[in-house]
């Protein structure tokens, strides 16, 4: 019996929508890396490209994909991402009549109608976890069942859009083998708060999936029912990735880590007992009030690096209506805690809330500035699909306005798709500028921004202020001027 071939894509994209995850790195697509692994090998060939980081033009990608003949091609795309995505389905149905496109990720998940509709390139659209939809549609296709039959897909047929019942969570997380990260280019990969252009060997691992919280600006494509793997099953994942692939640096991507401080706790012990803490360092995501000093002065000893925090506002009125859930007390305390601890602290903000005013994104920034956190970013709220605010903007409701349903410009940092109806857009962009300045042009600071922010993004800020300044003193000469001739 022949194998069905699959080859999974992370597209070109080009490169201010590559800068605008908001942070300077590469890292293996997790997503992509659980689906590749989760196949049955039995019945399926599979290879991975990952072509921004190897840098893969569409003319290579189709040279690439005629050599290898796939009988399906497997896409996955942030929202950001999804027009490049479709130009490269695009491209590969001209090549490739007959192979089988899909569109999987952070983007189709919330409309996979939409996103057949919007886009023609893509046959199918895997929506929420994949690894089991995967392999039921590659059975489905490769015999002579009927798509009907597959749960967890949105597909054409006879020129209508059908989309079919959403497939269960994955109860039992330990069920899925680990990623197959031996089939992408490991070593290429560059992590997170590494200085100018020194690489690390980085690594990823997926303790829980889901959370529980609400916040209005936030889809969850794990959902939010929180379901956790055995430590003992994410420790030997580790061992594993310490001696396949040498990484010296793990991110953990939970949208969470310390939700169940207990398990967290559990986790660290685990990693010193079996003297493994040593042998890498390691970087987390977490809520402020799931963090006490305690559990900190462990996770260090664990080896621990650094530690993010969606603080998002400092005003407290703001945190409230997006639904946070959380206190600016709360923040402060966490923060100390962390720096106590000797691990760096890393915050994220958003400017542009709904209901925000001028008043209320200057005491963000003034918030960032009082926190001291070691290092900081501050997005531009974007209209995410399937959010609640994605439907506020649509509505007008906060004060939001929506400027475009052009995706490519849905960037956190470098985008366009929403503003104010009080503020716009580029006073908003103004704003995010002077909160990198003020915060990062401190001695303190100055060479942390190099940590987090692309260089090349640096130099974009510094010029748009230097022109917004010369813009300023031309106008001000201008009417020093009329003045003068009115005089």
């Amino acid at each position: 019996m022949r194998k069905t071939r699959l080859a999974l894509i992370i597209p070109p994209v080009v490169m201010h929508q590559f800068r605008d995850t908001g942070m300077k790195n590469s890292l293996p697509n997790m997503g992509i890396a659980y689906l590749a692994a989760n196949v049955d090998p039995e019945r399926v060939e599979v290879i991975v490209l990952d072509c921004p980081v190897e840098r893969i033009t569409i003319e290579k990608l189709l040279k690439r994909l005629l050599e290898y003949k796939p009988d399906i091609a497997g896409l996955t795309a942030n929202t950001f991402q999804i027009n490049e995505a479709a130009i490269t389905a695009a491209a590969i149905k001209k090549e490739m009549p007959d192979v089988t496109t899909l569109i999987g990720g952070y983007h189709t998940t919330p409309v996979p109608v939409e996103t057949l509709k919007r886009f023609p390139s893509f046959d199918i659209a895997v929506y929420g976890e994949g690894e089991h939809t995967l392999q039921d549609l590659i059975n489905t296709l490769a015999g002579s069942g009927s798509l009907s039959s597959v749960k967890g897909v949105c597909y054409r047929e006879n020129g209508e859009i059908t989309l079919n019942p959403p497939r269960p969570l994955i109860t039992d997380m330990d069920s899925l083998a680990y990623p197959a990260f031996q089939l992408m280019p490991m070593t290429k990969y560059r992590g997170f708060y590494t200085l100018f252009l020194f690489r690390t060997r980085v690594g990823m691992v997926s303790t829980a999936r889901g959370c529980p919280h609400q916040c209005a600006f936030c889809y969850k494509i794990t959902g939010s029912h929180y379901r956790i793997r055995s430590i003992d099953s994410v420790v030997e994942e580790i061992k594993r990735d310490i001696r396949d692939f040498k990484f010296d640096l793990l991110l953990i991507t939970d949208e969470t880590f310390a939700l169940q401080k207990n398990r967290a706790r559990i986790f660290c012990e685990k990693l010193l007992q079996d003297g493994i803490s040593k042998k890498f360092k390691w970087i987390c995501q977490s809520r402020v009030d799931c963090v006490d000093l305690e559990l900190l002065m462990l996770m260090k000893k664990a080896g621990c690096r650094v530690i993010s925090y969606g603080i998002d506002s400092g005003n407290q009125e703001i945190l409230d209506k997006i639904k946070k859930n959380m206190t600016l007390e709360t923040a402060m305390n966490a923060i100390r805690w962390t720096k106590q601890a000797g691990i760096n602290a890393d915050t994220n903000f958003i400017l542009g809330l709904p209901y925000e005013t001028r008043r209320t994104i200057m005491d963000t920034i003034n918030f960032a500035l009082k926190l001291d956190s070691h290092t900081a970013s501050f997005a531009i709220l974007t209209p995410f699909p399937g959010t609640e605010v994605a439907e506020m903007a649509k509505k007008g409701i906060g004060g939001l306005k929506l400027l475009t349903d052009d995706y490519s410009k849905y960037g956190k940092q470098v985008g366009g798709a929403l503003e104010l109806k009080n503020i716009p857009r580029k006073e908003l962009e103004k704003y995010q500028r002077s909160a990198y300045l003020r915060f990062f042009l401190r001695p303190s600071k100055f060479f942390r921004l190099f940590v987090v922010v692309d260089i090349s993004m640096l130099f974009l800020m510094l010029w748009h202020t230097i022109r917004s300044c010369l813009k300023s003193d031309k106008r001000v000469t201008a009417e020093d001027n009329n003045l003068q001739e009115k005089k």
